[in-house]
């Protein structure tokens, strides 16, 4: 999970900081280091990717409360961050039935729906794997819309 955070993180051009469950502290550490080293290769300030050492509840709050904290992508069960009502908003979360997924403008948008509507229909979307929502760079909103609709797909709203 840490990876691909970091990965989303990256290309919407925000920072990361990890706050890793008490018993995921080490391989949470392992995995930023990795991406970290990599993305440093390829350009990223060192800064732009960073994990918390230790696990509290008080830091992971501090962090979510925090003025400058702009999104929360949660993994766990969304009571946890529902409960503590951050400035930043609504938290994405990653527990079971929360699957988000990234279209980016260079993405083959009518493959891109149509693998999407196969895979929520395959199962009916009750895997936990299978992608919940869909979150669309601007320049192809309006491309991916369309192609959900002509595949069959259709929107809700709240």
């Amino acid at each position: 999970m840490a990876i691909y955070k970091a990965l989303i993180s990256v290309k919407f051009r925000n920072a990361l900081v990890l706050s890793p469950h008490r018993s995921a502290v080490r391989c949470t550490n392992e995995a930023v280091k990795v991406v970290r080293e990599a993305s440093i290769e390829e350009g990223l300030p060192a800064a732009a990717i960073s994990c918390r050492t230790t696990s509290s509840r008080e830091a992971t709050d501090a962090l979510m409360k925090h003025e400058k904290t702009a999104v929360i992508l949660a993994t766990g069960t969304l009571g946890l961050y529902t409960q503590r009502a951050p400035p930043a908003g609504p938290p994405s979360t990653s527990d079971p039935g929360s699957v988000p997924v990234f279209v980016e403008r260079t993405a083959d948008v009518e493959k891109v729906a149509r693998y999407i509507l196969v895979d929520e229909c395959f199962d009916n979307g009750t895997m936990c794997a299978s992608e919940q929502f869909v979150v669309v760079d601007a320049p192809v909103e309006e491309a991916v819309r369309r192609q959900f609709r002509a595949q069959g797909g259709y929107f809700l709203s709240t």
